[in-house]
């Protein structure tokens, strides 16, 4: 059985689209002083990650794989 199309969005549209909703989400997060959570060349281990806040705060935390708790490992420049 030959699959139907139920909507379409144009490439175009589809990224304003996006970049809008990602631009409400970024304020809504900075709103509440929730991170940025990302990996870079910085973090040497799986379960090491970057938090970086609002106001330009960066750190490198270690997150437990047991209880999901977070640990600082330092603070970044």
């Amino acid at each position: 059985m030959a699959r139907k199309v139920i909507h379409t969005v144009a490439a175009p549209n589809l990224e304003a689209r996006l970049k809008s909703v990602l631009k409400r989400t970024l304020r809504s997060h900075a709103s509440k002083n929730i991170p940025i959570v990302y990996k870079d060349q910085r973090c040497k281990r799986p379960n090491e990650f970057i938090h970086e806040y609002p106001d330009g705060r960066k750190f490198l935390i270690c997150q437990s794989r047991d209880t999901s708790s977070e640990t600082v490992l330092r603070r970044l420049k």
